[in-house]
């Protein structure tokens, strides 16, 4: 993050990175000012204009890969459950088969 010479002047990058700090991995405004020795209200309007940007899209890219990861991990547990199903039935079909046998002799 690279401060540009002059007070209270940021780069387009700079700013573009402290908010990632906030949207992207959680910090609060109030920390992400503090680490970077911005204020706070600076930090504040800053987040805001980001969100406000994205079409009223607030969610960070953080959350939307999150999001997708537990999409990815419902489809797998529901594949599981199948599977689950599947061999519970087997186990049944042969059991019955076992007993039918046994019961036979």
């Amino acid at each position: 993050m690279d401060r540009m010479s002059g007070e209270a002047r940021y780069s387009d990058a700079f700013r573009k990175d402290a908010v990632s700090l906030v949207l992207d991995h959680w910090y609060t405004c109030k920390d992400a000012a503090e680490r970077l020795g911005v204020p706070k209200s600076t930090m504040t309007n800053w987040a805001r204009k980001q969100r406000n940007g994205n079409n009223g899209n607030t969610r960070s890219q953080r959350q939307r890969d999150l999001e997708a990861q537990v999409r990815k991990l419902e489809k797998q547990l529901e594949n599981a459950e199948k599977e689950c199903e599947i061999v519970a039935e087997a186990a049944d079909l042969f059991a019955r088969k076992c007993h039918e046998i046994t019961c036979v002799r």
